[in-house]
Order: structure tokens, then C-alpha cells, then sequence
């Protein structure tokens, strides 16, 4: 039990205990432009204020057309770089590490599906 309170590294990267927020989604809480709000912010803020080492933000979409739902955060505009950018700064200033899930719905988004062509990309997790 003790070792879940004690820092772990991952390669460069060190996380100040091993308690760990896995991606949930919060839909609704955006709007169409995917960017994320006060909410959000203060959503995270509050985990990480609670002792949280490793936050892994909710499945962010990296495509405007193969979203989940229309109300999803988002990464494919600049225009959400900001949001995002509160997000970790918040935790941040709490001592946790952050992490994005990317998402991509093309399967399950049928319009996508009918009106795009998809590359299967491999994706490297980068600590923010």
C-alpha cells in the first residue's frame, strides 16, 4: 500500500505517486467547437488539487468529422490549444503529470464513415 503514495518514473518523467485518472469522457460539457471550457478546467483542477499524480485527459477528438458526439473536446483546430492549455496548466500547479487520449470514431461515427477515406496512424504518448 505504501508504494501506491510514492513517486514512480517513467523514462524521463517522474509522477509524484501512482494514483492515476483514467480518460472519462464528460460530453455535453463542450460545444460544437470542441474546445474545453471553465468546466473542464475546473473539473481537473479539482482532481489534481486532490492528490492525483497522472491525469489522462477524456478522448479528445483529432478529427471535427470523426467525433463521438458533436459536444466532444477536441484537437484538431488551434482554437483549442487553449483550453487544453488551462487544463494542464491547472493540474500543474498541483503537482500531477497530464496526459491526452487521442480518439478518432471514424467506426462508430457513420457520416464519417460514408464521406471519408482513414490512415491508421501509430501514436506515441507524450507527457505534457
Amino acid at each position: 500500500m505504501s508504494d501506491m503514495f510514492s513517486p514512480i518514473r517513467i523514462k524521463q518523467v517522474e509522477i509524484k505517486n501512482r494514483i492515476v485518472l483514467p480518460p472519462m469522457v464528460c460530453l455535453h460539457w463542450s460545444d460544437d467547437s470542441g474546445e474545453a471550457t471553465a468546466r473542464h478546467v475546473a473539473h481537473y483542477e479539482a482532481i489534481a488539487r486532490g492528490g492525483c499524480g497522472l491525469i489522462i485527459i477524456e478522448a479528445c477528438s483529432v478529427s471535427e468529422s470523426a467525433r463521438l458526439l458533436d459536444p466532444q473536446l477536441g484537437i484538431w483546430a488551434d482554437a483549442q490549444i487553449e483550453g487544453l492549455r488551462q487544463i494542464t496548466e491547472a493540474c500543474h500547479r498541483h503537482g500531477a503529470k497530464v496526459l491526452i487520449q487521442l480518439c478518432h470514431a471514424l467506426a462508430v461515427n457513420t457520416k464519417a464513415l460514408r464521406t471519408q477515406s482513414f490512415v491508421l496512424l501509430s501514436v506515441r504518448f507524450l507527457f505534457f
